[in-house]
């Protein structure tokens, strides 16, 4: 479908794909929808909307530096950005919320930037999964993350999503 080795997708299989579904499912067409990828990562998400005609903001802490498409990326954490209220028609959130120390003040601040009948689509890994769960019985954390030093504290708090 999309994605690159530049903009690589990171999340689970299947996930973008079902995104894109719902957005199929509620807008008959892109063209000038105004769209916020947040967290964006590399961009595969942000990229391809725009590429359909949306005018898209993406959101991440190592956004892509540059756009094939005209996507306006900034650099900056979900927690302390200030909403546009009222502003966009989608606000796309792929396996995000579960790295925030506070995800309902993000839920909070996704519903006061969205346009009145605008949506909102939100994904997070199932830690109830069977595979999730013979991950961290295995590996010691979820298959979705890769230990890194400074992330050491999320999973000694039950290794488990918020």
């Amino acid at each position: 479908m999309y994605g690159s080795k530049d903009r690589r997708i990171m999340a689970a299989q299947g996930v973008h794909e079902a995104v894109l579904g719902s957005i199929w499912e509620n807008f008959d067409k892109l063209q000038n929808l105004k769209i916020l990828d947040a967290p964006c990562g590399g961009g595969p998400m942000s990229e391809f909307l725009a590429s359909k005609g949306a005018k898209v903001t993406g959101i991440d802490l190592n956004p892509p530096a540059v756009s094939d498409n005209g996507v306006e990326y900034i650099q900056n954490n979900l927690e302390t950005i200030e909403p546009n209220y009222d502003y966009y028609d989608i606000v796309i959130c792929v396996e995000g919320v579960e790295h925030l120390h506070n995800p309902h003040a993000w839920i909070t601040k996704i519903s006061n930037m969205l346009k009145p009948n605008g949506i909102a689509i939100i994904s997070t890994p199932n830690p109830d999964s069977l595979s999730s769960r013979w991950k961290v019985f295995t590996r010691g954390y979820p298959q979705y993350f890769d230990l890194v030093p400074n992330r050491l504290d999320i999973f000694k708090i039950g290794r488990a999503h918020v």
